[in-house]
């Protein structure tokens, strides 16, 4: 039987960043590194393309790939 590890990260979580965000009235969306595709709700993986590496666009200013 194998055990499940979990993983620890340095950061917040994108939930958390998402919600600073909006305290500080700014309201964002992840943008995918890998395939430029927008993510809503804010994830860690890509469901597009599985990606990982995700930044912050301000949604007034995100353009479509």
């Amino acid at each position: 039987m194998s055990q499940a590890t979990t993983a620890t990260f340095a950061a917040p979580g994108p939930e958390q960043q998402f919600r600073e965000q909006l305290a500080q009235g700014r309201f964002v969306i992840q943008r995918c590194g890998s395939c430029a595709g927008f993510l809503f709700p804010p994830r860690q993986v890509c469901p597009h393309c599985g990606g990982i590496d995700m930044t912050w666009e301000d949604a007034a200013h995100a353009s479509p790939p």
